[in-house]
């Protein structure tokens, strides 16, 4: 992590950006990460100046729709990968993780990426398709599900919503009046063609308490860094007690705050380790 915090320390201040990035195109209607993502100002309510804005590394304590320990997750990923990038996004809404997955890994010499994203909301899921078409990213070579991911496989329910406004939805695995039915997938299922995941970011509004304790064997088996954003100090205790009991290594922690800012944990597997380039691995 201190290894990655540094490399990417250059890259990020200030909004500077890779040398292998290719040159910036600022479009009217988005704004710009220093990687060279591009994300629509539409998917959600943003102030004026940030459209055309490019941004850096968030600062500690201090996110703007992103936090500083998600961005130091997926960076270690991609550091930590070989040939090959797998990352998942639960919960992806309109996949910045991924489509950051996917640009970081090219920039590295990646080519061979294979990109998993669970999205509830249909409106959500639809713009997680075109903001990969923005970034250059063909969806249909990746798997982009609308559905839920849950404890087991079979039926979710969620709620009709304001795609706009409401970011804040979980899906339900019981029914419920004014909902949706849709598939809901465990995560064993969807990481069952998968031998190693380099990055998996699992932002589900609460409900990790019920989904990752029942997929602990396979994020186990398979997994090598997770990113959780928590919803309650419940679920950052439970998270924290399930990792630390199956002998993860808690990387770095933000903790949940009221009212409205997720917690962040982010965790390696020993089990699962580091990459390095060629195929072979390395602790």
């Amino acid at each position: 992590m201190i290894r990655t915090i540094k490399r990417w320390s250059q890259l990020v201040r200030c909004g500077r950006r890779p040398a292998t990035a290719p040159p910036l195109q600022r479009t009217p209607g988005f704004y710009h990460d220093f990687l060279g993502v591009r994300t629509r100002i539409g998917y959600t309510p943003l102030p004026a100046w940030v459209e055309g804005h490019v941004f850096g590394m968030p600062e500690p304590g201090k996110p703007f729709l992103y936090t500083r320990e998600e961005w130091l997750g997926l960076l270690s990923a991609v550091e930590e990968a070989s040939d090959t990038m797998v990352a998942v996004e639960l919960g992806a809404g309109w996949g910045p993780w991924l489509v950051a997955a996917h640009v970081a890994a090219r920039q590295r010499g990646i080519h061979d990426i294979h990109l998993i994203g669970v999205e509830a909301c249909k409106e959500h899921a639809d713009w997680m398709r075109q903001h990969f078409i923005d970034n250059d990213i063909e969806p249909d070579r990746h798997n982009l599900i609308y559905g839920a991911i849950g404890p087991q496989d079979g039926t979710a329910w969620f709620p009709m919503i304001d795609p706009l406004t409401n970011w804040g939805q979980s899906a339900h695995f019981y029914p419920g009046s004014d909902m949706l039915t849709l598939t809901c997938v465990s995560l064993p299922t969807l990481l069952q063609k998968q031998q190693r995941v380099d990055f998996v970011h699992c932002d589900i509004q609460g409900s990790e308490s019920e989904v990752l304790p029942a997929a602990i064997d396979t994020l186990n088996a398979k997994v090598r860094r997770i990113v959780i954003a928590t919803h309650a100090p419940g679920h950052d205790a439970n998270m924290l007690a399930l990792f630390h009991a199956h002998g993860w290594r808690l990387e770095v922690k933000e903790d949940w705050m009221v009212p409205e800012r997720d917690g962040t944990q982010v965790w390696s597997n020993p089990r699962v380790p580091a990459a390095v380039r060629g195929g072979a691995s390395a602790v």
